[in-house]
């Protein structure tokens, strides 16, 4: 309950993601990664901080089970899907 109010209050999930990427090496950088990646396990999903979205894309049915990778490059007016996976998951 908490971790959604922050984001909110953020401005939502995507000005939270945007706020990421932006600052380098900063306090409050560190704030909105751990804060992003707490969202993140609240709704059920990795989508990874340093992933590149050329655009924000569209959840039909919300973030839950989805799994995007850091250095995924994801196009302009994309539709993902419950459950996907996009990249891989491994070391």
């Amino acid at each position: 309950m908490i971790v959604r109010l922050l984001v909110y209050l953020c401005g939502g999930f995507w000005s939270l993601y945007r706020k990421c990427n932006k600052q380098r090496f900063s306090p409050l950088n560190k704030f909105y990664r751990l804060l992003f990646k707490a969202d993140s396990f609240v709704h059920g999903s990795s989508i990874a901080w340093d992933s590149y979205f050329e655009g924000q894309p569209c959840f039909p049915h919300g973030r839950r089970g989805i799994f995007i990778s850091k250095y995924s490059r994801i196009g302009k007016n994309s539709v993902i899907f419950q459950h996907v996976t996009i990249g891989y998951n491994s070391n």
